[in-house]
């Protein structure tokens, strides 16, 4: 045996370190807060989490509860992905007075399952509702002053429940009916009927096919739209292409009134067309 083989048997074993594993990264993200009293539009928390990660947003969703009001849950997905250390900037950081608590998830079936956990309550009362569903009925430019408004749609059915919106100076309601043909009964009956000189708007919506967000066609006026959509409450975002109008309302409630209230006949003869659209396909406009 060599000197050379004989200092290598008696060589001390090196010894390996641990490699430490490295920061956690991903590309969706969850923040939670304690709502304000004063509701939020939507960029107000897309800017918060861009200016505070630095980092752009792909894509962001505000959950609400059934009547349109923000949970104080926020998810997004970023345009790259981020360390766990970069999304604790986050953490703790107040939006609108209140301590936000952020989480980073690494993988898609972790993101899923996060968003079933929350949405699972109302998709449960969803599917609870969904067969026993009666559509509201709205109605505009009932003549102020009538107080038998009740005792005039009951010719058609019997009334649930009457609901009284402002709307300029006067009000717009949503009225409940006992069945879905009650319900369609007095659309057909009082959609463009006059009385006391003047046109009665009365229109059908079905409560689970309500977005906030929604699309104009054959808008002809865009300032007469944004004026008239801001009777109905306030307006997150307006966005125009091939000359639809798409437009994302602050809450659901002004959604479905402004959607299927929305009545203009142009000098041209054009009559607008709306309709609903999803969140998804909202931020895909361009």
């Amino acid at each position: 045996m060599s000197d050379e083989d004989s200092d290598q048997s008696h060589r001390q074993p090196k010894i390996i370190e641990p490699v430490l594993e490295s920061d956690p990264v991903g590309y969706l993200i969850a923040v939670s807060f304690t709502p304000p009293k004063d509701s939020f539009a939507s960029y107000e928390i897309y800017n918060f989490i861009e200016n505070t990660l630095k980092i752009e947003l792909e894509d962001m969703s505000v959950f609400r509860n059934s009547i349109g009001i923000p949970t104080g849950i926020v998810v997004a997905q970023l345009t790259s992905e981020i360390s766990l250390v970069r999304l604790m900037k986050l953490h703790g950081k107040k939006f609108k007075g209140s301590p936000v608590e952020a989480r980073l998830f690494t993988t898609q079936a972790s993101f899923q399952k996060f968003i079933f956990a929350q949405s699972e309550p109302r998709l449960q009362t969803i599917k609870l509702n969904y067969d026993n569903s009666v559509p509201l009925v709205y109605v505009q430019n009932f003549p102020e002053g009538e107080s038998d408004l009740g005792d005039f749609f009951s010719q058609c059915g019997k009334i649930i429940s009457i609901k009284k919106y402002p709307f300029k100076k006067e009000s717009y309601y949503a009225i409940e009916f006992s069945t879905e043909a009650e319900a369609r009964l007095v659309c057909r009956t009082f959609n463009d009927y006059e009385l006391h000189g003047r046109s009665l708007k009365v229109a059908i919506l079905y409560k689970n096919a309500a977005e906030r967000s929604f699309a104009v066609h054959h808008c002809q006026d865009i300032q007469w739209l944004k004026n008239e959509l801001k009777c109905y409450g306030r307006v997150d975002a307006y966005k125009v292409s091939n000359d639809v109008v798409y437009v994302m309302m602050e809450t659901l409630e002004s959604s479905k009134a402004a959607c299927i209230l929305l009545n203009k006949n142009f000098d041209t003869g054009t009559q607008i067309v709306t309709h609903f659209i999803d969140y998804e396909y909202f931020n895909r406009v361009k």
